[in-house]
This record gives C-alpha cells, structure tokens and sequence, in this order.
C-alpha cells in the first residue's frame, strides 16, 4: 500500500468541523492537524489516491462522544482529526454543504440553495474531473438539494430518501463500483434533533446518531474487503454540520 503523505496549509474545505481525516497508510495516531482544501485534494487524486467523504447532518459533538458509536470514534483515535474548524459567520445546512463542495466561503451562498455562485463556481468534484475525465465519481446524498443544485459533473447522482439507503448504495459502490471519489451524505440525524432535539439528553436523538454509526462501519468493511484494497490509496474524510 502507498504512504499518501498530507500536505497542508489550508482549513477551509469544511465549514461545519472535521470528524476524522483518515489516510491508509502508516501515521501516528490520535493526532489533531490541519486540514487540506480540496485543491491539495484533487492534487492527491491526481496521484491515484482514492477519496471517500462521509457527511452527516445535524451530529453534535457533546451527543458524538457520550453515545455508542464506536465506527467514528475509533476513526477519530487511529487517524487525525480536528474539532475546532471555525466559520466566519453563522452556519446553516445549505451553507455548510455548499461551502463543503464547492471550497466556497459560506458569505457567497444563502441558506435556500438559490444563488447563482453554484454555476459561476464549480464544486471539487468537477474540477477533479476536469483534471482527469477517466475517474469515477459518486455522490449519494439524502437531502436532494445536493445533487440537484450544489454538485454537477459527477458521474454517479443518487437521492435516496432514507439514510439505512445511503449506506446500502455507498457498499454498493464500493463492492460493486470502483469509485476514485464516493460521498456519501446522512440526513436522519439531523432530522431526528429537529423533530424531538439535539443533544445526549435525547434517546431518540441518540439512536439515529448510533445507526448513522454503524452504517459508517458498513461503508468501512466494504472499502476494507474490496479485492484490490491493499493495493489502494484511501483517504477517508468524516465531517459533519451543526455546533
């Protein structure tokens, strides 16, 4: 398996915070770093790394860490991470995930999907295409805005409307596909904090985290049984919205 060594001098491809950042290759562990933007990104995979960006909506940090949720944590020990990505002005889902794709400030975008910087602007996926128009690209996201309005030129679009869906379609890819680039985007967690709350006081809350958990190791044992693995290139991005 190549070493995929981390260059970094920007933060700003993530507008929420990153969960985990995960190379496969052979790092210290337990450590926080900087983050790349996707320029340094599409730049590895033009070197044949192989990227897959896990989204979830609406994970709180404080309910992340008191909850059962092995999957991201074990990510967050084994790998690098960084917890304290900061805004310059107040966040909402549509310009967080904007933000996310597009490596776009979140001042250019509303928070309705509805500005003309989503044409002006091309996300990193096809600029990643534009450098190279053999990759597979994939993006599954729950929320269809996503696929509707903030990504273009990617090979792959599925809405699924459920998030047990965006996993089986994410594994599918993976066992099935050869994707370079794989997003996979979870909506129920934030559905549940708006519907009963957001926080560890709430059960119901608690558990879609931990289901959204689980589907994240799903996604990890498909990528980790593909046939071809140990002689591939990961990086392996978990980021997630709200505080």
């Amino acid at each position: 398996m190549k070493r995929f060594n981390i260059h970094t001098t920007l933060t700003g491809l993530l507008s929420a915070g990153i969960i985990s950042l995960t190379c496969e290759a052979k790092f210290n562990n337990g450590n926080e770093l900087a983050l790349p933007g996707s320029q340094s990104i599409i730049k590895s995979i033009s070197s044949g790394t192989k990227v897959l960006i896990i989204g979830i909506d609406g994970c709180h940090l404080d309910a992340l860490n008191a909850g059962n949720n092995p999957n991201i944590i074990s990510l967050m020990t084994n790998n690098f991470y960084n917890l304290n990505a900061f805004t310059s002005a107040p966040t909402f889902n549509s310009k967080e995930w904007s933000t996310l794709l597009n490596d776009l400030i979140n001042l250019k975008y509303n928070n309705h999907y509805s500005d003309t910087y989503y044409f002006d602007y091309s996300n990193f996926i096809k600029n990643a295409e534009a450098q190279n128009s053999s990759l597979r690209t994939i993006s599954i996201a729950h929320w269809d805005a996503i696929n509707n309005i903030v990504l273009d030129g990617v090979d792959i679009e599925k809405s699924p409307t459920n998030d047990v869906d965006v996993k089986n379609e994410a594994v599918n890819a993976l066992v099935k596909d050869n994707p370079d680039i794989l997003f996979a985007y979870f909506d129920d967690v934030d559905h549940a904090g708006h519907s009963t709350g957001f926080g560890p006081g709430n059960p119901h809350y608690m558990s879609a985290l931990s289901k959204v958990d689980g589907y994240v190791g799903e996604i990890l044992t498909a990528l980790h049984n593909r046939p071809d693995y140990t002689n591939e290139d990961w990086l392996i991005i978990v980021t997630r919205s709200k505080k």
